[in-house]
């Protein structure tokens, strides 16, 4: 299974598109991390990913290549995800996050 979109709204400035969407993450969290492409959001390439923060994880954009994104979520052990003792998930490939809905920004075009 893969992440899915929703609530997507699409704003077209010049030469860039910038697309507000909210992903569902995958009932099985991949090593490295959740992968966003170009092609699932209709664009040739991505210049910048921002992300919310989701219920108790947290979540970085890492850029992989100029079409492929990574979002890699961690989890703490307190309700704030903005604490010093998050600790990321890369380690718990295949647990179940479809229950985690994060809202994300994209630039691209």
């Amino acid at each position: 299974m893969a992440v899915s979109y929703a609530n997507t709204e699409i704003l077209y400035r010049g030469r860039t598109t910038q697309i507000y969407t909210e992903i569902q993450l995958d009932s099985s969290y991949a090593s490295g991390g959740e992968t966003v492409t170009a092609d699932q959001l209709g664009l040739s390439t991505i210049r910048a990913i921002f992300s919310s923060h989701a219920e108790g994880f947290a979540v970085e954009p890492v850029k992989s290549t100029d079409s492929t994104w990574l979002l890699k979520v961690y989890v703490s052990s307190t309700p704030d995800t903005n604490s010093a003792t998050a600790t990321p998930l890369l380690s718990s490939v295949g647990r179940d996050l479809s229950a985690v809905t994060v809202p994300i920004l994209v630039f691209g075009n």
